[in-house]
């Protein structure tokens, strides 16, 4: 396993993150727990769970994982809320996401854009949460340049708590973040961490323009994703994909992970899991990294993908 200091902890967390959105959702309790135990017998110190995740569950399990191992010290938490941020709904789900894991802290928690609630309201019972340390540091999801700016600004007025971490969709079709998050992010001294980076399975090639999805799929189970993925221009990026990968003789996942793993801005990918090979995979990609050519020419197919950027 590689490791990225991530410098708003300065700490040492694995390259390769585990996403546990599947938890509860698409595989049981006993499966989730064994994969949490494969992740950190293979390095893997980042576990990254939502207080929706499956209403609860995802966080209840991790809870449970803490509690049969003991090892809460040695795991990087990051959790997040999104939809309604009001201070009321904030503090509600901070406590019970710290009942759910079994833990005092949680390392980065995440909020994400509500227009519903002024930003001041929000950061201000963030700060005060990390004052409390309740949270070690603040983070946001998905926040583009104009929210960041806008954060600081307040965060620096009322010298509330300044953002840590940032997560963001980040593949070889979405390749927005680099536009001008990246620089601003470096310069804050904000951790970047990604998720899906094989397009919550779009990227590995089993949709095809007919745009039928086979059965317990991600997805068959969650059909939203047909409007983030399914448009001809990413039909015709994956075209391109794969014949590169007819040349290359690698498959699909192999070209778009290793690609997303030598993104040295991130501090951490996050990857979804279901089993163990989902695990191992960008491990040994790590570990054997592909020809720094054929990581040109995926940059090349996709380069017209930098214009989007929180599908």
């Amino acid at each position: 396993m590689l490791y990225s200091n991530f410098k708003s902890l300065n700490k040492k967390i694995s390259k390769v993150g585990l996403g546990c959105v599947t938890f509860g959702r698409e595989i049981t309790e006993d499966e989730s727990i064994r994969l949490l135990d494969v992740a950190v017998e293979n390095g893997i110190n980042l576990f990254n769970t939502s207080y929706y995740y499956s209403d609860g569950i995802s966080e209840k399990i991790i809870g449970k994982f803490f509690k049969i191992k003991k090892n809460r010290k040695d795991i990087t938490i990051v959790s997040k809320i999104h939809g309604d941020l009001s201070k009321k709904t904030i503090e509600k789900c901070v406590h019970e996401s710290l009942i759910r894991m079994k833990t005092d802290h949680i390392d980065y928690y995440g909020v994400t854009h509500d227009p519903n609630t002024n930003l001041d309201e929000i950061l201000e019972v963030m700060d005060r949460f990390q004052k409390e340390g309740k949270i070690l540091r603040v983070a946001c999801n998905n926040y583009d340049l104009s929210i960041l700016k806008s954060s600081k600004k307040i965060q620096k007025i009322n010298n509330f708590s300044k953002f840590g971490l940032l997560e963001t969709v980040y593949n070889v079709l979405y390749r927005g973040a680099e536009k001008d998050l990246i620089n601003y992010c470096d310069l804050e001294n904000i951790d970047i961490i990604s998720y899906s980076p094989l397009g919550a399975g779009f990227i590995t090639g089993k949709y095809k323009n007919g745009r039928v999805s086979p059965k317990k799929t991600r997805f068959d189970i969650k059909p939203s994703h047909k409007d983030i993925y399914f448009n001809n221009v990413f039909f015709e990026t994956m075209n391109k994909l794969e014949k590169l990968s007819n040349e290359t003789n690698l498959s699909l996942i192999d070209l778009a992970l290793s690609w997303v793993l030598s993104r040295n801005f991130l501090s951490s990918i996050l990857i979804g899991v279901r089993d163990m090979s989902h695990i191992m995979k960008p491990i040994n990609i790590l570990e054997n990294p592909i020809n720094g050519t054929i990581l040109n020419e995926i940059n090349e197919i996709t380069k017209n993908n930098l214009d989007l950027i929180d599908p």
